[in-house]
């Protein structure tokens, strides 16, 4: 589902990660709203079915890959160049979540 920029703040939406119904689309919806708040840079996420990966959907899936493999110096060091430290840990949930949905 996307949604406008009007649509709610991400504080709105928090428990989302622990209602137990909760699937692969409500992470990434999410997932798409953290992201404004996670870094000064702004984040690049193409439609679904785009031809090609933005560098930043690419970051988001070496992330999931470093986190799923335990390459906790890898998933460190990306973190640190793109995210602010107080947004790290709900970043780290969602994509875990999303990445088990989807699994």
């Amino acid at each position: 589902m996307l949604e406008c920029r009007a649509a709610p703040r991400l504080a709105a939406q928090a428990c989302l990660i622990f209602a137990p119904d909760a699937g692969p689309e409500d992470f990434a919806t999410c997932l798409a709203r953290i992201l404004k708040s996670a870094s000064d840079r702004r984040f690049v996420l193409w439609m679904p079915g785009a031809r090609d990966l933005s560098f930043d959907e690419r970051w988001l899936l070496a992330l999931t890959r470093a986190r799923q493999t335990k390459d906790r110096d890898s998933e460190t060091f990306l973190l640190a160049r793109r995210t602010r430290p107080s947004i790290r840990p709900v970043l780290c949930l969602l994509l875990d979540r999303l990445s088990q949905g989807l699994e």
